[in-house]
């Protein structure tokens, strides 16, 4: 101020506050007309309240009227801006309805419903001539021996909110949808005519209307962005998962759900180049998208799939820097276990591309970066949705090129490799096989019948399928039969094993170059349909079910809810039928004549019926003397009693493990299951169920009577069957003298000390993600009807170790002393696995008492281990105490 008077200075200073109150004026009055800034509560809040549709949509765009204003906007279905509340997931098909009603640009697939009845629908956008020939694209695209690559379409898939709490996709899908449909000029029309847009607005249907319901009954008209708010905190089971709380971005491989059954028929008739897969992270995040962790990438996975995506991923940071949103590639995620929505393009030959943005879990919300709203989450994913169509446009040529190379790179490789087919055995169970089949079937691989019995490696295999490798899906069945126990990363965000015919305990063997025979492979099999049940015919003493089947439980339940006497034959025996000398296995369900309370005619007529329905063959038995073994009428023949079931659910425990135990009762083996909240345990009369299952989670909730009264309600007859932590709780809580190895670490002296850097390795090694481990069941324990052989083949993805019972005859299932089979473990973990108990049962009075280390119905794919819970409902106290 040198040289200056006061007044000039005072002059100075005022001007100053002036142009410093005009610039506040216009940007106040910018963030009115314009909300850009999103991490300023008051900005934020009125992103929300005055968010309009050019918000999210390209200025240039919108200041050139590139917009053809004919085209049916969001608002118009909603009667609200996208972004104010949460679209409800009816709302948003009708509006791509309407858009493909309006738009010639449009059309609509419909892929399949859920299980509460919503529409899945697939979105295809491209030019009017290509939606008139649609039929003929897609014809062209099945995969062949010999695919063409010329003149291809690119096909892009936009895939949004497989978890149905991650709400910003689905949201976002609708503007993604009306950009393609009105967006106008020569470059779009090229961009159409050369291209294939897929966008499928909720992968998850019901979790998605479960989660928006939440959202907008618990929304605030004064939103508050308190993270303990109600809006923000849903209640147990939460919209992540859907109706049976499967995590439908871990079946793409396992297809044991109808809506990855719907998706997959469509991905194989369009085989997209590149797929987008929308999800949402933790609040206090910013914003991820692929490549992801290059030392964590699957070795089956081409490097090119990295460097494409790569290349594409240039696109996504551009525009996330114009708009100003922080984002990060390179870390957290992988693309190991290919069943998810963005690996499984990886093994056939796609790119696929996960994105997570920040999640609001509302409309507005409090994080570590400021407030943060709704319509930002939204904006971002449909700003992606436009990079990964603008990065894969660019690349079009090499995506199409790649995906052709990686098909004839496969038959290549399958003709280098010394195996060249895989031998698998039914097992002498033909529901079984029937569900691997149609896993494999929807994965577009080929399968034969085996044409005759073989002796592989010792392994005798009378009746069967054979795999070829020499096939286009030769990677895919390279990974699901492959037993890899070294990695090159042993950090894993999901499983690192998933070996199929293990989880099915299915026997299986690989066919080597020299054991080839061009005659035993029989006719290529198309559906996974079983043959039809039949009963050899009308029986004058009893019925008999071969118990491994996997239907007969289903089957045997059906006829106990129908007041039928069933018997359980506990010792084998040899009878005869109208086939001759028959013999039966320990575990056959008998079926006597003259006990039931209906004549013989409608009992036959009956068991008519139970073998078409549930395709099992089913013998007549004509003499109740046996030639060898037990009699009919024998003591050792126990009598079935209904299964009365009560499931514990609610807040503490698993909801992913709780719903795969409701999909078992419901639809694999038809039966009523109570789910009770756990808050409501004391409230329960407990004498009108048979069974209480306790699947992994905390029991902390129930009281010291509610102990005793489990205790007491055991030693009266009740079966308690646990797993997971629950088996702890139930071994802490002295129900059962069994005992864990606990890790007493903290007595031991200090350790050396190891860098900072290599903490979240090292902790990542201890963890057991999800491996397959081997295990020795005893075959002659009641528990174990059905099963063929001591090897049994179980799923493992935490760190407890039981040990085995201090009653000799009790532990049912034990680990063998090498016992990792397939995935990653650590040495010290493998060390204390060796010979740990996986499964061990107890009687108590009347009751009994099953503790099941691990989920026996992890994802719904694990036929093998889930008879071992079958068997507890079924015989849960068809075993004795000793000496008793």
């Amino acid at each position: 101020m040198h040289g200056m008077n006061k007044s000039t200075i005072a002059e100075a200073r005022f001007k100053t506050m002036l142009i410093q109150l005009s610039l506040s004026i216009l940007v106040i009055a910018s963030l009115i007309a314009t909300p850009t800034v999103l991490h300023a509560s008051a900005a934020t809040r009125l992103v929300v309240d005055n968010v309009d549709l050019n918000y999210y949509l390209p200025k240039n765009l919108v200041e050139n009227n590139a917009y053809n204003t004919d085209i049916i906007k969001p608002k118009s279905v909603l009667n609200f801006e996208v972004g104010q509340w949460h679209a409800r997931h009816d709302q948003v098909i009708q509006y791509m309805r309407n858009l493909a009603a309006q738009s010639e640009r449009v059309s609509i697939i419909e892929m399949g419903t859920t299980w509460e009845q919503r529409p899945q629908i697939l979105v295809v956008i491209t030019s009017k001539e290509n939606q008139d020939k649609l039929q003929e694209i897609i014809n062209s695209r099945k995969l062949t021996e010999s695919n063409d690559s010329t003149n291809q379409q690119l096909v892009v898939w936009l895939g949004y909110s497989v978890h149905g709490n991650e709400a910003s996709g689905t949201n976002a899908s609708m503007i993604t949808a009306y950009h393609l449909a009105a967006k106008q000029g020569d470059a779009h029309q090229k961009f159409l005519q050369d291209s294939i847009v897929l966008i499928e607005p909720s992968l998850n249907p019901d979790g998605y209307g479960r989660f928006s319901n939440w959202a907008n009954n618990n929304r605030s008209t004064h939103l508050s962005k308190d993270v303990y708010d109600r809006e923000h905190r849903e209640d147990w089971p939460g919209g992540r998962t859907n109706h049976y709380r499967f995590d439908l971005n871990r079946d793409w491989l396992l297809a044991q759900q109808p809506e990855s059954k719907a998706r997959l028929k469509w991905y194989h008739q369009f085989r997209p180049h590149v797929l987008g897969d929308f999800h949402e992270m933790g609040s206090n995040s910013s914003y991820f998208f692929q490549p992801g962790v290059p030392s964590r990438q699957n070795p089956l996975t081409p490097d090119e799939n990295f460097e494409l995506t790569d290349s594409i991923a240039k696109y996504h940071a551009k525009i996330l820097d114009e708009a100003g949103s922080l984002y990060y590639s390179k870390e957290n995620y992988d693309d190991y276990y290919y069943g998810k929505g963005s690996t499984y393009p990886d093994i056939n030959g796609s790119i696929g591309i996960l994105f997570e943005q920040a999640s609001v879990r509302g409309h507005l919300r409090d994080t570590i970066n400021g407030p943060m709203s709704f319509p930002f989450a939204v904006k971002n994913h449909f700003l992606t949705s436009l990079s990964t169509l603008e990065g894969a446009y660019a690349n079009k040529d090499r995506l199409i090129d790649y995906q052709q190379r990686f098909f004839d790179q496969s038959k290549t490789a399958a003709r280098n490799d010394n195996s060249k087919a895989i031998i698998v055995s039914n097992d002498g169970d033909p529901t079984r096989m029937a569900a691997f089949i149609d896993i494999l079937l929807r994965h577009q691989i080929k399968i034969y019948a085996l044409a005759e019995p073989m002796t592989i490696n010792g392994l005798k295999i009378s009746e069967g399928i054979i795999i070829p490798f020499n096939q286009p899906q030769y990677r895919l069945i390279k990974s699901l039969f492959e037993t890899r126990t070294q990695f090159k990363d042993n950090t894993f965000y999901d499983v690192s094993s998933w070996t199929l015919p293990h989880a099915f305990n299915l026997p299986y063997a690989m066919l080597t170059r020299k054991g080839l025979k061009t005659n035993i492979r029989g006719k290529l099999i198309r559906t996974s349909q079983r043959n039809v049940g039949v009963v050899s015919g009308k029986a004058k003493v009893a019925y008999s079910i071969n118990w491994n089947n996997y239907s007969a439980a289903a089957a045997s339940n059906y006829l106990l809810e129908l007041g039928i006497n069933l018997r359980v034959a506990r010792k084998a025996f040899t009878t005869d039928n109208l086939k001759g000398k028959t013999s039966f296995d320990a575990g056959t369900i008998v079926v006597p004549v003259g006990i039931q309370s209906v004549s013989s005619d409608t009992l036959y007529a009956l068991m008519q019926k139970v073998a078409e329905r549930f395709h099992l063959a089913i013998s007549a038995i004509d003499s109740g003397y046996a030639k060898s073994g037990i009699d009919i009428g024998s003591d050792s023949m126990g009598r079935l009693k209904p299964v009365r079931p009560v499931l514990l659910t609610g807040s503490g425990t698993s909801g992913y493990d709780t719903g795969e135990l409701w999909h078992l009762f419901d639809q694999r083996l038809a039966m009523n299951l109570t789910q009770a909240k756990i808050t409501d345990f004391s409230k329960l009369a407990l004498n009108k169920y048979t069974h209480l299952l306790l699947a992994n989670g905390n029991y902390g909730a129930l009281t010291e009577k509610n102990i005793v009264d489990i205790k007491s309600w055991v030693k009266a007859g009740g079966v308690l069957i646990a797993m997971k932590s629950a088996s702890q709780w139930v071994s802490e809580n002295k129900i059962i003298d069994v005992s864990f190895v606990i890790d007493e670490e903290e007595k031991l002296p200090a350790k050396k000390s190891i860098a900072y850097t290599e903490m979240d390795d090292n902790d990542a090694s201890v963890m057991i993600g999800g491996s397959i481990f081997a295990t020795d069941i005893d075959i002659t324990h009641p528990l174990a009807y059905g099963y063929q052989r001591k090897f049994l083949p179980v799923f493992r993805n935490h760190q407890m170790i039981m040990n085995p019972s201090n009653n000799q005859y009790a532990t049912v299932v034990r680990y063998r002393k090498s016992a990792l089979l397939s995935g990653y473990v650590s040495d010290d973990n493998l060390e204390k696995i060796s010979n740990s108990a996986m499964m061990i049962a107890e009687r108590k009075s009347s009751g009994a008492v099953i503790l099941i280390l691990d989920n026996p119905v992890f994802r719904g794919f694990w036929y093998g281990t889930s008879r071992l819970l079958i068997n507890s409902l079924f015989f849960g106290t068809s075993f004795k105490s000793p000496n008793n």
